[in-house]
């Protein structure tokens, strides 16, 4: 079976040696992701599961700042194109995610279920500092809104964590679009 014919999205942690944010059987299905997954309706957007954890082996974030540098990369004939060249700055480059996670309001935190010191589920608050920890992803389905674009192509994701310039973590996630089947009508063309 081929990559492109997997159900489920590729995951690695890019340094597992020196981090002290690791991942663990981090997925996203389906894979590949059609965007317009309805033949009759564009307007329906597909719906993503994400699974996994991760493992935070000391308080991050306890006054410092914590940032995300990303690399979105498309593979095409001529090999992979950096999209972070083309794409919006803040979304391959996160000067401060505790800034971020404090402006934002997440309902589906994850749950620290293994404390380093013993066994405990404790609920996160998806702010800063990030307390140590194993932490499961909650089961989450998200859903796309409408796309006014279609999209093919294979894509490499690397999310490196830093705190205070110094790397903490990185994650490697590849994953697929491809063109769903339409009917002529469905993009209103008669």
């Amino acid at each position: 079976m081929s990559y492109s014919e997997m159900n489920h999205s590729l995951f690695s942690n890019c340094n597992k040696t020196e981090a002290v944010i690791t991942g663990h059987h981090i997925s996203f299905s389906p894979n590949p992701v059609v965007l317009h997954p309805d033949p009759h309706n564009v307007e329906v957007g597909p719906t993503l599961s994400v699974n996994g954890s991760f493992t935070i082996t000391r308080v991050v974030a306890n006054e410092t700042r914590v940032e995300l540098l990303n690399s979105v990369l498309i593979e095409s004939t001529d090999g992979y194109t950096e999209l972070c060249y083309i794409l919006p700055w803040d979304v391959c480059h996160v000067t401060d995610i505790c800034d971020l996670l404090d402006r934002k309001n997440i309902s589906y935190c994850p749950v620290n279920v293994t404390e380093l010191e013993g066994d405990a589920r404790v609920p996160w608050n998806c702010k800063c500092p990030l307390p140590m920890g194993k932490y499961q992803i909650p089961h989450i389905k998200w859903t796309f809104g409408t796309q006014p674009f279609r999209l093919k192509g294979h894509f490499k994701v690397d999310i490196n964590i830093k705190e205070n310039a110094l790397n903490i973590g990185c994650f490697s996630f590849e994953f697929s679009f491809k063109k769903g089947e339409q009917l002529s009508g469905a993009f209103g063309l008669n």
